[in-house]
């Protein structure tokens, strides 16, 4: 028969694997002409059909093996299955293969007559981060790996293993491990240093051949555009199924008792300052029931706000308590004391608490901040740009229960917790992407997984387009990504790249507050009250000592001078005046 047809089993088809799929995200690999899935949820990965696993073993027995081919990224120095059959029980397996990571090890085990063997391939370099096509052969006698077209090692097959595998009560898993520190691993969209998390892989393919082992493609239909949620499973306008406005879910409006109404920087909405927190009214019930609902659907949520905190008071977002008033399910907090945003749930009864750190929220300063806390990652956007991140150990929001609880906004456990400041638009969205969420805030859809990754020396991701670069005007240097603007110099502080004179200027966005640029022009003009003085009492000496040449030079005033009127320039780069800097 066909070749492609016979002799090649597409595992994430067999598996049912696809978009639709709880606990696989999909994502764009190497190769557009299929996606590439991070799973999330092992326990949700579902088995490959049971009369497909029958014609896999059949084929093993009369081919005498098979090739397992993939495009993988792992995460460094991980331990991770690539493919394995458990049964008769899930407690008994037949075979696996594995990526040991830690050992730097590809390891085939087997267990024939309730004995366990274990063959290793050495120095395979596989858990680095990188993608990669592998071809790994288990045929005859060898058991062999190969990336790309290179042979990295091999090892004798003693025992033909493939020959006695049962499929009655059995079941073939892709990237599940036999413990959860064994699932196929790598790392997410975004990751910072303290971040720790899963697994994407590309195409998985079965290959039975006769002495060969081939790289070939396999086409997968295109990825649809994600459609809204409904608690009833219709599909549904995006914005209005995927999108909970949280005032109004509570019905807090200008007669809500201790709500005060403000203009807030968006004019389309009021923000609101609370100071009689007894009184905030919670999420209705029926609204509630959808949103733990949408939570386990949709693995999780983003919590958006325009936010204006006190500064260095603690303050609480979003909770969910109950049952009863003393038990709190979960609840985000701004802790400006400590200067973190802090996740607290509550499992079995034990709590847990994850914080992401120098997050800048308790500053008196108007900021458009984004939550996520979606599959296994806790992260804090402000603006565009990626604060921080951590992982997320445990999917607790799909154990939430709404009988007799209750969902607030900005209402703290105690005193102390309520949030001080103002809120404008607070918002649950549920949405496939951390993409998709910002994008609401106006950040540019498009942006490069791998290109927005922050390095382990790296603190703020950067979602503005590539490559921008601001020219300081008769600057003979350009600074990239440079945000001020400061007339009359030489150069910028820092810059290597030459730029043609007269090139554009392009907008930016002022890195330094106001205040700390009028305080540096008082600390500039005061210093330059100083070298006056000090010019003319040197001149005084001068004069009493008779005439001779002077040793005061007029260019210190003059620099002076220029820095002053130059930071003045910096401060209306910055869209404010000079007098409005206060």
């Amino acid at each position: 028969g066909d070749q492609d047809e016979d002799t090649v089993v597409d595992l994430f088809s067999a598996s049912n694997i696809n978009r639709k799929t709880i606990g696989a995200k999909q994502f764009r690999g190497p190769d557009p002409g299929g996606p590439a899935y991070r799973f999330v949820r092992f326990d949700y990965i579902p088995p490959v059909g049971a009369a497909t696993l029958g014609r896999i073993t059949q084929a093993m027995r009369a081919r005498e093996g098979f090739f397992l081919m993939a495009t993988l990224k792992q995460d460094r120095k991980t331990k991770g299955t690539l493919l394995a059959l458990e049964g008769p029980g899930a407690s008994h397996r037949q075979f696996e293969i594995v990526s040991n990571g830690p050992a730097d090890t590809l390891d085939l085990t087997y267990w024939l007559d309730g004995t366990q063997h274990v063959l290793s391939l050495e120095d395979v370099g596989l858990a680095d981060s990188q993608w990669k096509n592998v071809t790994i052969q288990v045929t005859a006698e060898t058991f062999s790996l190969y990336v790309g077209c290179d042979l990295i090692d091999t090892f004798a097959l003693d025992e033909p293993f493939y020959e006695q595998l049962k499929t009655d009560k059995s079941r073939m898993y892709v990237a599940k491990g036999s413990s959860r520190d064994s699932h196929f691993r790598t790392p997410p969209l975004h990751t910072t240093k303290r971040l720790h998390t899963r697994a994407r892989t590309h195409t998985t393919l079965f290959h039975i051949r006769n002495g060969q082992s081939e790289l070939s493609q396999v086409h997968f239909p295109p990825a649809q555009t994600a459609i809204g949620y409904r608690p009833d499973g219709r599909s549904g306008d995006q914005d209005e199924d995927t999108v909970v406005d949280l005032f109004s879910a509570s019905n807090i409006n200008r007669k809500t008792i201790g709500a005060k109404q403000f203009r807030g920087p968006d004019p389309g909405g009021p923000a609101y300052r609370f100071v009689r927190f007894d009184y905030i009214p919670p999420v209705g019930a029926a609204t509630l029931g959808r949103i733990t609902q949408a939570m386990r659907v949709r693995e999780g949520f983003f919590l958006m706000a325009t936010l204006k905190q006190d500064r260095k008071t603690k303050g609480t977002l979003l909770a969910l308590e109950g049952p009863g008033a003393s038990h709190r399910q979960f609840e985000i907090v701004s802790n400006g004391p400590a200067d973190t945003l802090d996740l607290a749930y509550w499992l079995d009864g034990t709590q847990h608490v994850l914080s992401l750190e120098d997050v800048g929220l308790a500053d008196s300063q108007w900021k458009n901040v984004t939550i996520q806390v979606t599959a296994e990652t806790f992260s804090l956007y402000v603006g565009c740009d990626l604060i921080d991140s951590f992982a997320l150990d445990e999917p607790f929001y799909e154990q939430l229960k709404t009988d007799k609880s209750r969902m607030y906004v900005a209402k703290g456990s105690s005193r102390d917790s309520h949030f001080r400041g103002l809120l404008q638009h607070v918002r649950l969205v549920f949405e496939n992407s951390v993409e998709g969420a910002l994008s609401m805030n106006g950040c540019p859809r498009g942006q490069g997984a791998e290109a927005n990754a922050i390095s382990e020396d790296t603190e703020t991701l950067r979602l503005s387009p590539p490559g921008t670069e601001h020219v300081v005007p008769g600057a003979e240097h350009v600074v990239p990504g440079a945000e001020h603007v400061v007339p009359g110099t030489e150069h910028v502080v820092s810059g290597t790249e030459h730029v043609v004179p007269g090139a554009e200027q392009r907008p930016g966005v002022c890195e330094r507050s106001c205040e700390e640029l009028s305080s540096m022009v008082s600390e500039l003009s005061g210093l330059r009250v100083i070298v006056n003085q000090l010019h003319e009492n040197l001149h005084k000496v001068v004069g009493a000592r008779g005439p001779g040449p002077s040793t005061v030079s007029p260019v210190v005033t003059s620099t002076t001078h220029q820095t002053v009127w130059g930071l003045r320039g910096a401060l209306q780069g910055c869209g404010q005046s000079t007098a409005g800097c206060t």
